[in-house]
């Protein structure tokens, strides 16, 4: 695993955490400009989360949380439309507990 790896994925999981950042990257608030689609498409697509969830930088514990993740990320991708509208996915309840979920693995990794 190549640290710049393992680095933008922990970048990319915690703006999945972050609720202020999305409010203000996906609402026009903030410097930066992002949605729900670049978020998964970065760390499924740019950085190989699934890659890096088999590999040994992980623990049995951070694995876990890592997979509850996944699982959660692939579910809600199944159940919305194939653009997400930031506004609905940033309100959904679904992508609250995934936001939480994120914070714990970044809280198990750090």
């Amino acid at each position: 695993m190549r640290d710049q790896q393992k680095s933008g994925i922990l970048d990319v999981i915690l703006r999945i955490s972050d609720e202020e950042y999305q409010r203000d990257s996906w609402f026009g608030g903030g410097s930066c400009v992002s949605s729900p689609d670049e978020l998964i498409n970065e760390l499924f697509d740019d950085y190989g989360f699934v890659e890096y969830l088999n590999s040994s930088a992980l623990t049995t514990a951070q694995r876990i949380i890592g997979r509850e993740l996944l699982g959660k990320l692939e579910a809600f991708i199944a159940e919305t439309p194939e653009v997400l509208d930031p506004a609905v996915t940033f309100s959904d309840g679904r992508w609250a507990d995934i936001r939480h979920t994120a914070r714990r693995l970044l809280d198990a990794i750090r």
